[in-house]
């Protein structure tokens, strides 16, 4: 563990972890207790953790941040990979038809016009759903859904809460996805989903699709980012420069909009003083005019080259170009900073309840929520 500066104060890692584990112990006592947690293969695989929470009668999946150089190897895999959308099967479901009639016409399109397949992180999507090296245990994904589901057969009134921390935030985001649009009656909605200090998981489909499930109920995503933090932003969008340099054009880049990184959810920004709060939403037609230039033969043809562009460039230009030295990055993106402001901003973010985010946004209400239209 190295030593983690902070400005006027030396805490190490360790010490951190302590002060936080007695705060937990203190706030739930008795009634929180750890049941898995999945580090066998910690230099080599994700760590998570699942945790039963008595006194707010949930169960809590966590995700380990960056700490093995495997990890870090995750981390810098930034070149996209298409999959499956669970959202494609789901848009069929009964149910979610009959909580459609009376929306807009924007929102209907939006769940039942889902696209087969969505853009993500390579890293990410694969530390989690590729198989892991314990025998007959399939994937990270399968093992902690069977795991959650057998403690929801004990504990069926409970509810699901899935969070983590810089690279264990992204792994939070895509496995929140997946619980929110599984179909099994164990499951209550909506699924919770707190994200801390991560990076972006997908391109615009995948927002989309976090946003189908917000729309009908199943997902309430919250992603917690630090103002001076560089990491939330990243992977940033590559530039026409960047991109001349190995012959794409400025239309290739425009045609290609859909495959940029894109944040999805509601995005609450701990600044030193004051929290804001922005959410994506699904613009209208009239905002969108522009996209007739969506060319979609040269769309295709060019897709290829684009993610040759995206692999080759991704760590020149994500890192190399920053301003910010290590160090200050470091300590911007650090769990002692984020702690920090939650505690120091409290009474302001508990002025609205989480639902209470949602339906401001929902209704309009821009004093409380700011609408992002891209």
């Amino acid at each position: 563990d190295y030593e983690l500066m902070l400005p006027g104060n030396k805490t190490t890692r360790v010490d951190f972890n302590i002060r936080i584990a007695e705060n937990l112990y203190s706030r739930c006592g008795d009634g929180f207790k750890v049941l898995k947690v999945d580090d066998e293969l910690q230099c080599s695989e994700i760590v998570s953790v699942i945790m039963l929470d008595k006194r707010h009668e949930k169960i809590i999946v966590a995700f380990r941040g960056s700490q093995s150089k495997n990890d870090w190897k995750t981390n810098f895999k930034a070149h996209q990979t298409r999959i499956k959308n669970p959202l494609f099967k789901l848009k069929k479901n009964r149910t979610i038809r009959k909580s459609l009639v009376g929306q807009s016409t924007v929102v209907r399109k939006l769940v039942t016009r889902q696209p087969k397949t969505l853009i993500v992180h390579n890293g990410f999507w694969h530390s989690i759903f590729c198989e892991t090296k314990k025998s007959g245990l399939g994937s990270k994904s399968d093992y902690l859904m069977d795991e959650v589901l057998k403690v929801l057969e004990d504990y069926p009134d409970y509810r699901v809460e899935i969070t983590g921390f810089s690279l264990g935030g992204a792994l939070s985001q895509v496995f929140a996805l997946h619980v929110a649009a599984s179909t099994n009656p164990l499951i209550k909605k909506p699924v919770k989903c707190f994200s801390l200090a991560a990076p972006k998981v997908g391109a615009l489909n995948f927002r989309r699709a976090i946003q189908g499930l917000e729309e009908i109920g199943y997902l309430r995503l919250f992603r917690v980012a630090s103002q001076g933090d560089v990491i939330p932003g990243l992977p940033r969008e590559i530039t026409t420069v960047c991109g001349g340099c190995i012959g794409l054009s400025t239309i290739s880049l425009i045609v290609n909009q859909g495959l940029y990184y894109r944040k999805a959810g509601m995005e609450v920004k701990l600044c030193e003083k004051g929290v804001s709060y922005t959410h994506p939403k699904v613009p209208h037609r009239r905002c969108c005019k522009w996209r007739l230039l969506n060319f979609t033969l040269l769309r295709y043809d060019l897709e290829d080259q684009w993610k040759k562009q995206k692999k080759c460039c991704i760590f020149c230009y994500q890192f190399v170009t920053m301003t910010s030295s290590l160090e200050e990055m470091r300590g911007a993106h650090g769990c002692p900073v984020y702690y920090d402001r939650l505690i120091a901003n409290g009474d302001e973010i508990k002025k609205y309840e989480l639902q209470d985010l949602y339906n401001a946004s929902l209704e309009g209400d821009e004093e409380v929520v700011r609408p992002v239209y891209c």
